[in-house]
């Protein structure tokens, strides 16, 4: 039997709501308008319109796949990020929106007409690192991360947004990275939650998101030292570096980071320490 737009999306939002599911009433649109091919908005002009019986099949196993937490960029296959959209997939984190603010920081040091070279270290996705070189398009950068998953979708990126003469994909983990004072910035969302925030995260995190982008160590701090190092190693007198962190961890980065006199600590739009911001001074 065919079902209508209207009709499939009420019945799949009523069982979503009734497991509590975030997005309830947002996701089957979403789903339902990626089967189609179409957007929101014309399933709204067209409820009435019916859905052909072999993407209502494949529409109500997306929504189960919903309904057992699986995230929706996951499901969908993409996630936008500061404006462009990026592919995502199982193994490789979701790109989140309190990162952009890292965009927005960058924005403040760099000109658009400017050219300089970047390194953004645990590239994941390639949101930080794509999106860098879209708005500067004469900044060069190297995207680094250890996961071939992660690098296989942040090449699809690469190569979607036409960014290939930009910016170069490596293999490798941060810890045994290494530049002599050439770089002008380094962004990097390195792994930092400790065991404890992963444990308390939601199913969508632990139950999905792959953990050795999540776990920074028992503190969530294992990485941050090998940062430091490359501040002092690549990054050129008056580079810019700035890492996301938790909230969580303010006073241990003042530590680690305290042979820096401009060490700064930023706050995310929540009001939450989100970011680690240096900008080196030799």
């Amino acid at each position: 039997m065919s079902s209508s737009i209207k009709e499939l999306l009420i019945a799949a939002k009523q069982r979503l709501h009734q497991k509590n599911i975030e997005g309830a009433y947002l996701a089957p649109d979403l789903i339902l308008a990626h089967l189609l091919k179409v957007t929101k908005e014309h399933l709204y002009a067209y409820p009435e319109k019916t859905v052909p019986p072999n993407l209502a099949k494949h529409f109500w196993e997306l929504i189960e796949r919903r309904e057992k937490g699986e995230p929706l960029a996951y499901i969908l296959g993409k996630k936008e990020f500061y404006d462009l959209e990026l592919e995502v997939a199982p193994g490789v984190l979701i790109p989140r929106p309190e990162t952009e603010l890292i965009i927005d920081i960058i924005q403040e040091y760099f000109s658009p007409s400017q050219k300089f070279i970047f390194a953004d270290l645990c590239t994941g996705s390639g949101c930080l690192g794509i999106t860098i070189a879209k708005k500067f398009p004469l900044a060069k950068g190297i995207c680094l991360d250890i996961s071939a998953k992660a690098l296989q979708v942040a090449s699809k990126n690469k190569s979607k947004h036409n960014l290939k003469k930009q910016l170069l994909l490596v293999q490798g983990s941060l810890t045994h990275f290494f530049f002599q004072k050439q770089l002008d910035l380094i962004v990097s969302n390195p792994p930092y939650l400790s065991y404890e925030e992963v444990e308390k995260s939601s199913l969508e995190v632990k139950g999905y998101e792959p953990h050795l982008a999540l776990l920074g160590g028992k503190k969530g701090l294992k990485f941050y030292p090998f940062l430091r190092r490359l501040i002092q190693q690549a990054l050129k007198p008056r580079g810019i570096f700035i890492a996301e962190c938790s909230p969580l961890q303010k006073e241990d980065l003042k530590t680690i980071f305290s042979s820096f006199p401009n060490l700064k600590i930023i706050k995310d739009l929540a009001g939450r320490n989100r970011f680690v911001f240096v900008q080196n001074h030799c």
